[in-house]
């Protein structure tokens, strides 16, 4: 039929044959059968990722093997959700076609011959053989799900050919030798890589970098010298060497054993450290304070650290107190590259300046609990009663303002149950009338520097007296209430408030270094303690520090 110009010609065919309907019915079927098929794929991809994940030592040089392993799940979702698309779709032109089929299957069987005569046009010569169209894609995808799976397993089979455990200390070191010397010939393959890192992380989980004797010094020694060896680790081991570059001979063991932190941490963190590592400076490494105290801290006048590197080695924490000050020292380079000025980032810019307000609400909502807990526990108390206490543990009002004994003892007793919750665990064991015991949980010092922070210290009352309140000695900084005038009221004095009552922003910067020593020396458990307490503030921080500074050039 030929059309005149501006004409649309509209051709439909209705074909009288049974194997239309029953291709139509072939194609849902295979459609389910293809869905079905992309899951199991799915399910075999997700094994192979998991099982990589959970290798001794973590991924390493298999995390492009990983990665395609990731690629390829994404585009296995994406195939399945159109296949399920379309079939949804089909199904809802079948239930159609069969609501008219009838009618249009007689009418067109009674005048077959007429209406091809009239129409001119040619039945079609049959139909697509499906059954061999999906039979060639599932090969084509099996193939290819095939290939990646053969990548991953070659490539563990490469990571853990070697037995590390039993080899000697001298047969460690001379395949240590033997991967540097090519790393220096530059004729390292892929599953050479694959070999050192597997090396890399047997020796990362063996050391005990708090533990200097000779075992561990020299798989110390041996880490350190493979890892700096590597290309794509250079940029890394000479910031390192910048950062040391003035430190004493005596010292050695122990900036090796902090080098060797850094470089086997993970994550955002790692990539943060590494960033700023080349600006971090140390001005002292035997500084002992007025009182000749062997101290640690970060000075931001000169942005420098003071460190004393034999108190240090004795805090039997994974060098954490080196990581928490230069956790402060990257605090203050963020600053100073936002502002141009020597202060604190955390404090003045992060989340446009609403930090302290995630982690002051999130400390409040601590307190309140507790507040409420003792209220419907032991003696109720009126919302009145709740709100004053709440406001004198948070250091918003002097605990000279609660008159009543009876609430006085319930803030002593809720004062108590917090101070408990943030060393960990409170023991209240009586003996003989005497209570004794708390009992500090070494997951709790970061929790500690900021509830003492956020509440001016004033959940740390240790017993009564009506000038004062008592530190009970948990890590943190020491609180002084100044009254120079008995009848003018008290002003809290501290690291973290002025002497006027104006906060200094101190919380957050314990904040940050905190949570940088916790990721760098991997204290998973106490990173998993805080969060259960400060898990908004936690996740603002980290969000803030990946979007703001480290996707930043």
């Amino acid at each position: 039929m030929l059309a005149k110009r501006g004409e649309l010609v509209v051709r439909i065919e209705i074909i009288n044959n049974s194997n239309a309907a029953n291709s139509l019915s072939v194609l849902n079927e295979n459609l389910s059968a293809m869905i079905s098929q992309s899951e199991a794929t799915l399910s075999s991809l997700q094994t192979i990722k998991q099982f990589s994940y959970s290798m001794n030592g973590g991924v390493g040089s298999l995390q492009n093997a990983v990665d395609s392993v990731s690629s390829r799940m994404e585009q296995e979702e994406t195939t399945k959700n159109n296949l399920i698309a379309v079939r949804t779709k089909l199904e809802e032109f079948l239930t159609t076609v069969q609501t008219i089929d009838a009618e249009v299957s007689e009418k067109v069987t009674k005048n077959e011959e007429e209406f091809y005569r009239v129409t001119g046009w040619k039945k079609p010569a049959g139909v697509i053989d499906l059954d061999k169209w999906f039979e060639n894609t599932r090969k084509w995808l099996n193939s290819k799900v095939l290939d990646a799976a053969n990548n991953v397993l070659n490539h563990v089979g490469i990571y853990y050919e070697t037995d590390y455990n039993s080899l000697s200390k001298e047969e460690l070191k001379n395949i240590c030798n033997e991967y540097i010397q090519l790393l220096e010939s530059g004729q390292q393959s892929d599953d050479d890589k694959i070999r050192m890192q597997s090396l890399l992380n047997y020796l990362s989980s063996t050391i005990d970098a708090n533990n200097l004797n000779d075992e561990n010094k020299t798989k110390i020694n041996l880490f350190n010298s493979l890892y700096e060896a590597m290309p794509e680790h250079l940029d890394e081991a000479n910031k390192m060497v910048t950062l040391f570059k003035d430190s004493p001979a005596e010292f050695q063991g122990d900036i090796n054993a902090i080098k060797f932190i850094a470089y086997s941490s993970q994550g955002d963190c790692h990539d943060l450290f590494f960033k700023y590592a080349g600006n971090i400076k140390i001005g002292d490494y035997y500084y002992t304070n007025s009182d000749g105290e062997k101290r640690n801290c970060f000075n931001l006048e000169s942005m420098s650290m003071r460190l004393n590197i034999e108190a240090i080695r004795d805090d039997k924490s994974g060098y954490r107190t080196f990581f928490h000050e230069s956790g402060h020292n990257i605090d203050a380079l963020i600053g100073k590259e936002k502002t141009g000025e020597n202060n604190y980032y955390t404090s003045t810019k992060l989340a446009d300046g609403k930090f302290h307000d995630v982690i002051y609400k999130e400390v409040e909502g601590i307190v309140v609990n507790v507040v409420n807990d003792y209220s419907d526990n032991e003696k109720k108390l009126s919302d009145g009663d709740k709100a004053l206490i709440t406001d004198v543990l948070m250091g918003r009002k002097h605990e000279s303002e609660i008159k009543s004994s009876s609430v006085d003892f319930a803030y002593r007793k809720i004062s108590e149950d917090i101070t408990g919750a943030w060393k960990g665990k409170y023991s209240r064991q009586y003996q003989a009338g005497n209570e004794t015991g708390i009992l500090e949980n070494v997951n709790a010092r970061m929790l500690s520097e900021v509830m003492n922070g956020m509440t001016n210290n004033s959940v740390m009352v240790d017993s009564y007296n009506s000038n004062f309140l008592i530190d009970h000695g948990t890590p943190g900084h020491p609180i002084n209430w100044q009254n120079p005038d008995p009848n003018a009221g008290y002003v809290p004095h501290d690291y973290y408030y002025n002497a006027d009552g104006s906060y200094t922003g101190f919380a957050e910067t314990e904040f940050m270094a905190e949570y940088m020593r916790i990721n760098m020396t991997k204290s998973n458990d106490e990173k998993t303690y805080v969060k259960s307490y400060l898990r908004n503030s936690w996740d603002t921080l980290e969000d803030e520090l990946k979007s703001d500074v480290l996707m930043q050039n």
